[in-house]
């Protein structure tokens, strides 16, 4: 199964991805947008369907704020599981700046993005209401569910 977490700068998708693969497996792999400097998504998702025959599930994370890019990752597999982490725009923000991020302009542009998009996802992460440890036990029953779905 692939698992996505997208959604706008610093809403805490890597994180989440992380935390996910810990759970999962400590010697999970996790694809990241943020290691591929040219053609992202293109190369990210290679790879991900490449480790999808050596592991059960791959997680990645990415903006993904094109929907041609999640619907890339959906074709992948039939079992592909996108969910959508966002926050709050001075929450993004905050974040960003604390790591020295994209900067505001990214970070501003990419958010109203996906505030003006319609948005397909098989589960949406609010990170200002839910705790990390909320948020991936929520994330990892909706995985067992659909892995048991796929069965």
């Amino acid at each position: 199964m692939l698992v996505v977490l997208f959604g706008p700068p610093a809403a805490g998708k890597t994180t989440l991805a992380n935390a996910l693969a810990d759970r999962l497996d400590a010697d999970a792999p996790v694809l990241h947008s943020d290691d591929y400097r040219r053609d992202t998504y293109r190369r990210l998702l290679a790879d991900a369907s490449d480790l999808l025959d050596l592991r059960n599930v791959v997680p990645c994370d990415g903006t993904f704020y094109e929907p041609e890019w999640r619907d890339r990752a959906r074709a992948i597999a039939d079992d592909s599981f996108l969910a959508s982490v966002t926050a709050d725009l001075d929450t993004c923000l905050r974040r960003d700046r604390a790591r020295n991020g994209i900067g505001e302009s990214g970070v501003r542009t990419i958010h109203k993005e996906f505030r003006e998009q319609d948005v397909d996802a098989d589960l949406t992460i609010d990170t200002d209401i839910l705790p990390l440890d909320t948020a991936l036990d929520i994330l990892e029953s909706r995985l067992e569910d659909r892995f048991d779905d796929t069965r």
